[in-house]
């Protein structure tokens, strides 16, 4: 069903990742993306076609940058 809500333009730059790629930027391994994906700790998949499956190119990154940034607050924590 169509949404009646109009796309920003981020979603105009966004583009779908095959799974890969995701793996490729994320560093994580197959069963890992799809592990915590399932516990909503990871951009949830978009089902292309019948048997297709994609992930937002900027959620994706978002995670990543989400991880480095909590990662490096709490190298900061532990050396104060």
């Amino acid at each position: 069903m169509w949404s009646s809500t109009l796309p920003t333009i981020e979603t105009f730059n966004d583009k779908l990742l095959r799974l890969p790629q995701v793996l490729e930027i994320s560093g994580l391994c197959r069963s890992v993306v799809y592990k915590l994906a399932k516990q909503g700790q990871f951009p949830a998949q978009v089902t292309v076609g019948v048997r297709g499956a994609r992930w937002s190119e900027k959620e994706v990154r978002d995670w990543v940058a989400d991880r480095l940034a909590n990662a490096r607050r709490a190298t900061v924590t532990e050396a104060e």
